[in-house]
């Protein structure tokens, strides 16, 4: 009877062991996860930290932007205003006025006719005029 329960007593105590093993073991995994989990809420109360500074910035840049644009704003209502320079047509112009002269008119003609009597002083010595065409000649 005191082998059965010596027997008996060692299996008690096998299970026993067993069971403060997978305790210690239950209590290392409880222990690493605890501090995996201590670690990661530093590491998320870093980040809402770093969030925080961020939104801070952000505001501040926006009030700067606001500030700017009202500089801005002020400064467009006191400055001078501005001439507009509206572009010329000058190939218009010119393709009208080498329009006119490819077909002479009277006005040429008087014209031409001022011109000869500034520089000759009497129209037709050495200018040759003739009354059908609007050319000249001069040797």
């Amino acid at each position: 009877m005191a082998a059965r329960e010596t027997g008996a007593l060692k299996e008690a105590k096998d299970k026993l062991e067993k069971r403060v093993e997978e305790l210690s073991w239950c209590l290392q995994f409880e222990k690493r996860l605890r501090t995996d989990l201590e670690e990661k809420a530093q590491e998320a109360a870093k980040f809402q930290d770093a969030l925080l500074a961020l939104q801070k910035q952000l505001e501040e840049a926006n009030a700067n932007i606001v500030k700017e644009r009202e500089a801005a704003q002020k400064a467009i209502e006191e400055a001078p205003p501005v001439i507009k320079e509206t572009p010329v047509m000058v190939e218009d112009t010119l393709t009208a006025e080498i329009e006119s002269l490819k077909e002479p008119r009277q006005d040429h003609w008087d014209a031409a006719m001022r011109v000869l009597h500034y520089l000759k002083q009497s129209p037709g010595q050495g200018i040759f005029l003739r009354s059908t065409c609007l050319e000249l000649e001069a040797f």
